[in-house]
């Protein structure tokens, strides 16, 4: 029997442990509302969501480059705009003196065709944690603790969905959509 091939989520040649914003979206188990309610607009978190909301906030105190400079926890899914940056550790925001966090074309294709670190076809592999690296952490440990609270709940849907940030109005698009995805809550087709 012949079973169809899944969709690749990530960039094949793309290295997604550089410099970067990325927005990320992850699901829980079949789109099930286990992170809480919205009512009038607001969030109104479940345990599960609280510790969802928690170990986001503590992402950064494992990974000393990430920050996450917008978040929010929904009932099925969370929106998390997270930025990676090896030479300013904690940056509050994008706008502090760093590097530019967009990356460039050269960065996303590869420059003259060469597959960039970190990639499938690269011969090196950047010692940095990627983008999957971090997210695959932090779902993890949000399962364990909510498993000390409900053992056996089905948390994630397998992977999640990221978005390469280019530019600063791609950034700031980004920042107004998870700031008004609660208040957006009955529009979604899974609520």
């Amino acid at each position: 029997m012949h079973l169809p091939q899944r969709k690749l989520l990530r960039l094949t040649e793309y290295d997604y442990s550089q410099n970067g914003c990325y927005f990320i979206t992850i699901c829980t188990h079949k789109k099930n509302q286990i992170f809480g309610k919205v009512i009038d607009g607001k969030v109104m978190l479940s345990t599960a969501g609280q510790i969802a909301r928690d170990e986001l906030v503590n992402v950064p105190s494992h990974y000393s480059m990430v920050t996450i400079d917008q978040f929010v926890v929904m009932p099925n899914h969370v929106h998390i705009l997270l930025t990676i940056d090896h030479e300013t550790e904690h940056a509050n925001h994008i706008e502090t003196e760093r590097a530019s966090p967009f990356p460039t074309v050269s960065t996303i294709i590869g420059m003259d065709g060469a597959a960039p670190i970190g990639s499938r076809d690269s011969e090196r592999v950047s010692p940095f944690p990627t983008v999957s690296t971090i997210i695959g952490s932090y779902k993890s440990g949000v399962t364990n603790k909510i498993h000390q609270v409900r053992p056996g709940l089905s948390v994630w849907q397998k992977s999640f969905y990221d978005h390469i940030i280019r530019e600063e109005t791609d950034y700031l698009t980004v920042c107004e959509y998870i700031e008004d995805n609660p208040f957006k809550w009955e529009l979604d087709p899974l609520f």
